[in-house]
């Protein structure tokens, strides 16, 4: 892609954000408090101010209208506090904009709070980049793409978890399948029937018929998530889980029989199933199965779906394919978004550069063409355009749709980056050695500056000046102490755990990258937010400086 028009985008203040997963509150917090910096230029504004102060001043400006409310009940007289908050807000308003507000009267008080408040949020965060990932795992990611939607500034470069929606609002049966799998693996009705309004009682009522609770361990809900809507049974979610990864799997086997090009046969596990002793054959070694529980799998033709599976995921296909809210969403990833972007002397993209072992960019075959670098990253982005903007009938229709299906899972995605997916293996084998996902060499080479400056010339850029700006893979600065600068400061990965499955290894709640006229900063926020104690406590990220490149 080339890169974004902008009159001057080195005056601009430009935030950078990763993998957020659907934890909209985390990210509306991002949003609302530039990942600290209303609260940082408040304390360079106002620095005498007491603590308190300073801290409710912040709360306000990032949640006027709610903090208002706050205030409101816990006071009878507004007048002390609308002078003093008036005045302090005008002065921050300046800090961001340099322009000075005239007075105004008591009953046109909250108008002007929030107005000022709102504009402050804007001069904070003058333009985002979404670095890949808004989908799955968290609770709301249709509340965060509700917002994405009236930004007044924003990019997007397509995560693997995003590619599976934008696959299934193409339709694409196997990325519905995944995308419902994933929900119910995090108790994720409240997107589905709160959000979107797809009700998940068809399947619910289908699985409960047809599965049992064997291996119930491994498809049971993550506890991370509650549902906020009518509690559904975790013994029903896990039958639910389960049928839709049966589902799931049969459809992986007709397209890697359907589509060779994509070499992903060694995902055609159904049929090394022995069904007399329940075990499978995986890489020539033979492993007993969890679970005995497939009721729809016909071992002489294991990847035919059932009457009802099919008429299931047709059903679910039409829905993603008519609904009006998904729709609004996709097409904002399709005219915002792209695998990679090149912007301001930086490239952004997701996942990564598919390398080899010594560091070279790799080749790639698909659909009898060889590409690398920024060639192949090209094409992946015209073939996912082609999978939602071709006709039905169209006869390049079905590869574009198989190929979204490989930027999820493909060896050499580079939304991706591993060998293989093992989701079959994590549920049905206990050796963990079925499980292992090898990385592609790019993870291991991340602090070579040679092959960071290699890829940023392969895409154009100053191989000195430029930076590489990605994310994909959580960085454990607490488990294992990673860093997330690589490469003398030339890579930077954004994945700080944002999601909350990923905090424990992470120890942090994201990561955020600012950058502004002077430098390239890097924050990590110490803490999660909920939006209650952002209001109400006056709670903030507690972010902390971890790298700074100043503006050369």
């Amino acid at each position: 892609m080339e890169s974004l028009r902008n009159p001057n985008p080195a005056a601009v203040t430009e935030h950078f954000v990763s993998d957020i997963h659907g934890e909209h509150e985390a990210f509306i917090h991002i949003l609302r408090s530039a990942s600290g910096e209303i609260r940082r230029k408040i304390d360079s504004t106002l620095g005498a101010m007491p603590e308190d102060d300073r801290r409710e001043l912040a709360s306000l400006i990032c949640y006027p209208e709610e903090k208002l409310a706050f205030v409101k009940s816990k006071n009878t007289d507004m007048n002390p506090w609308y002078s003093k908050v008036i005045a302090d807000l005008t002065c921050i308003y300046h800090a961001f904009s340099k322009q000075f507000v005239g007075t105004i009267t008591f009953d046109k008080a909250d108008e002007f709070i929030v107005t000022l408040s709102k504009k402050i949020q804007r001069f904070a965060i003058e333009h985002l980049h979404v670095v890949g990932d808004i989908y799955d795992r968290g609770p709301r990611a249709d509340i965060i793409m509700d917002e994405l939607c009236s930004f007044h500034s924003v990019d997007i470069q397509w995560g693997n978890h995003d590619i599976v929606w934008m696959g299934a609002a193409a339709g694409s049966e196997i990325c519905v399948a995944n995308a419902l799998r994933i929900a119910l693996r995090y108790n994720g009705f409240d997107m589905f029937e709160l959000g979107y309004g797809i009700d998940l009682k068809d399947l619910a009522d289908f699985a409960d018929r047809t599965y049992n609770d064997d291996g119930f361990n491994k498809f049971k809900p993550s506890s991370d998530y509650d549902i906020t809507g009518t509690p559904v049974d975790p013994y029903l979610t896990a039958k639910m889980h389960k049928a839709v990864s049966i589902i799931q799997f049969k459809l992986e086997g007709q397209l890697a029989m359907r589509n060779p090009s994509l070499a992903l046969d060694h995902r055609r596990l159904l049929e090394r199933i022995n069904f007399d002793d329940y075990t499978i054959d995986i890489d020539g070694v033979i492993h007993p199965l969890l679970s005995r529980d497939f009721p729809t799998v016909d071992p002489k033709n294991p990847y035919e779906l059932s009457a009802e599976e099919d008429a299931l995921i047709k059903k679910f296909t039409a829905e993603f394919r008519n609904n009006a809210l998904v729709k609004k969403h996709i097409d904002l990833l399709f005219q915002k978004g792209s695998v990679y972007l090149a912007y301001n002397g930086n490239l952004l993209f997701h996942g990564c550069v598919p390398l080899t072992e010594d560091g070279e960019i790799a080749s790639v075959e698909l659909f009898g063409k060889t590409m690398k670098g920024k060639e192949y990253f090209d094409f992946c982005d015209e073939m996912t355009r082609k999978a939602y903007f071709l006709d039905d009938a169209d006869a390049d229709k079905q590869n574009a749709l198989d190929f979204i299906w490989y930027l999820w899972c493909g060896e050499k995605s580079p939304l991706f980056g591993k060998s293989r997916m093992t989701t079959f293996e994590r549920y049905y084998v206990e050796d963990k050695a079925t499980h292992e996902e090898v990385k592609n060499p790019y993870f291991k080479l991340l602090d070579r500056v040679d092959v960071a400056e290699k890829i940023l010339t392969e895409f154009g850029l100053d191989a000195k000046t430029g930076h590489i700006i990605n994310g994909h893979v959580p960085v454990k600065v607490v488990k294992k102490g990673e860093n997330p600068v690589k490469a003398q400061g030339k890579l930077i990965v954004i994945d700080g755990g944002i999601a909350k499955p990923y905090q424990k290894e992470t120890g942090l709640a994201g990561f955020a990258l600012v950058k502004d006229p002077k430098a390239l900063t890097l924050y990590a926020h110490r803490n999660p937010i909920t939006t209650k104690g952002a209001i109400e406590e006056n709670l903030d990220f507690n972010s902390t400086k971890e790298f700074v490149d100043e503006a050369k």
